[in-house]
């Protein structure tokens, strides 16, 4: 138990005084007023987030009626799309009635979004202004406000994926490479933050990552399942996948790239989107490889990069996907205050707007959250991050050549 703590130790040491702890403070103060005023109460809250009019949807019919039906030795419930491994961890929560599994379910909720805020501000400038930006774009955040109404695990898995990236960028490989596991061990989609690994050739972290998931995803449950039960799991799992990758192409929640392309472009050529989306990784891969930044901040562009790549790729890309990209800003938002006063300022401007679009104040600017997501406002949020993510990447590539040039001459 020891090291679970220091870790946390580690985590909140440095935000809890100072001009950044004040920023912080002013934000959720702000940020929660808003809210209140907003929503009035809970029901409020969930008929203004998208369109179930019930608290905890996902939670209610996915994880807990999973984890009813497997402590009853069955298999999944309909539209289950996780692991066994995520019904496993769920489990004790069968023993609960389902109010009490939601009350239960709403405090983790409440600790996810506390522990996103901070590691948003481990990613933010140590100043007053930048903490208050980090800490409101996170408590304001659609994505986040989404996947709380829906009880969904998007800021869990951002939670586990920024931890692994912070712990990383550290040098704490083994702790980030079990942190990276867990994640991709309930879904699939954290497995692009291996790009770190990656950048950097750690073998050794890559084959701990992996052996860990087959613990989670293979070996556990067939020690606590059996073969026959777990692969019944598996397949079943995957036929709710494949009815849902069917039907993700037409809602409008999905802020995949690939949907909003036919707004931008009439008729597009086949596999246009597919080419597209290859040349931003191709593009990114080379920015991030090619800048003159120090390793720790490459590891975070690296991850920070692979979420932001996540809409070309992923069919769904729901709103909650996008939970990490207010730490995204806010890391940006740091990063860029190097340049000169005029490419900083347009940065700046381009990053406090892509934050803006993606909360909650630009859903009433729309006027309403099917409007805010049919317009992919959210997909364009991460966009224009991306986008000024790698023109800052161009530019330090720049002053680096020049600053080496000056010393050959």
């Amino acid at each position: 138990m020891e090291a679970p703590r220091r870790e946390a130790a580690a985590l909140l040491r440095g935000v809890g005084r100072g001009p950044q702890a004040a920023g912080a403070l002013a934000a959720a103060i702000a940020a929660g007023l808003y809210l209140a005023v907003r929503f009035r109460d809970v029901q409020g809250f969930v008929e203004a987030v998208d369109h179930t009019p019930r608290l905890f949807h996902d939670f209610s019919h996915y994880y807990y009626a999973t984890a009813r039906s497997v402590s009853e030795g069955r298999g999944p419930a309909a539209g289950y799309l996780y692991t066994p491994f995520f019904a496993l961890l769920l489990r004790p929560l069968a023993s609960l009635s389902l109010e009490q599994a939601r009350w239960a379910w709403g405090g983790v909720q409440v600790l996810l979004v506390g522990s996103l805020s901070v590691l948003a501000l481990r990613w933010s400038r140590p100043t007053a202004p930048h903490a208050f930006v980090a800490v409101a774009a996170t408590l304001l955040s659609t994505a986040v406000l989404h996947d709380v109404k829906w009880g969904q695990v998007g800021v869990l898995l951002a939670v586990l994926g920024l931890a692994a990236t912070w712990r990383y960028a550290a040098g704490r490989w083994l702790s980030a490479a079990l942190l990276l596991s867990v994640a991709i061990s309930i879904k699939l989609y954290p497995v692009v933050l291996v790009a770190m690994f990656l950048l950097r050739r750690d073998l050794r972290a890559l084959a701990t990552s992996g052996a860990a998931v087959a613990l989670l995803t293979w070996a556990l449950p067939l020690a606590v399942l059996g073969e026959r039960r777990t692969r019944r799991f598996y397949r079943k799992v995957g036929a709710f996948l494949e009815a849902t990758a069917d039907t993700a192409a037409g809602d409008p929640n999905s802020q995949a790239f690939a949907s909003w392309l036919p707004r931008l472009w009439r008729d597009p050529p086949a596999h246009a989107a597919e080419a597209i989306a290859a040349a931003a990784v191709l593009l990114a891969a080379a920015a991030l490889l090619r800048a003159h930044i120090p390793p720790e901040t490459r590891t975070a562009f690296a991850s920070f990069l692979a979420l932001a790549l996540l809409p070309f790729g992923v069919a769904t890309s729901w709103a909650n996907y996008f939970a990490s990209l207010p730490a995204f800003g806010a890391f940006l938002l740091g990063q860029v205050r190097s340049h000169a006063a005029l490419p900083r300022a347009l940065l700046a401007a381009a990053i406090l707007c892509a934050l803006a679009l993606a909360s909650f104040p630009a859903v009433d600017l729309a006027g309403s959250w099917r409007e805010y997501v049919g317009r992919r406002w959210l997909l364009q949020a991460d966009l224009i991050l991306l986008v000024a993510a790698l023109v800052h990447l161009e530019l330090t590539r720049r002053a680096g050549a020049a600053m080496v040039g000056r010393r050959l001459d």
